[in-house]
């Protein structure tokens, strides 16, 4: 009904009343304290790479340069932080920060999502050494 109302070129008040703000579901917003990070994975991209909502910047902020452990679902976690997919043994899990900015969990020509049965909303928690 409303893409026939929109297509005949009737206002869109017509189809509902306009809001000021738009609900942002909460997944897409890390949890931030100051010795931890909990996350949710956003996005599997065709490789089965896993994108997890945690930024550079907020890692960084929050980490301050601190030892770390990455946890995702019941596997050991990732200590460290790669630049690149090949900076680990194939078959070896990698944690990066994509070309977006957003922290990337993969397995060198693997598929990381299948792997470990990621899927999206699922958890990811960093605990950072304490200050």
């Amino acid at each position: 009904r409303s893409v026939w109302h929109l297509a005949s070129g009737r206002p869109f008040q017509e189809i509902g009343d306009p809001i000021d703000q738009l609900n942002q579901k909460i997944y897409l917003q890390p949890v931030i304290s100051p010795n931890q990070l909990k996350g949710s994975i956003i996005y599997i991209d065709h490789f089965e790479n896993v994108v997890i909502n945690i930024s550079k910047e907020v890692f960084d902020k929050v980490g301050h340069g601190r030892k770390f452990q990455i946890y995702f679902k019941r596997n050991d976690p990732v200590t460290a932080i790669s630049h690149h997919y090949y900076d680990v043994e194939v078959g070896e899990t990698v944690c990066l920060f994509n070309s977006s900015g957003f922290l990337e969990l993969a397995i060198n020509m693997g598929k990381a999502a299948s792997m470990f049965g990621l899927k999206i909303e699922d958890i990811v928690q960093i605990d950072f050494t304490a200050l």
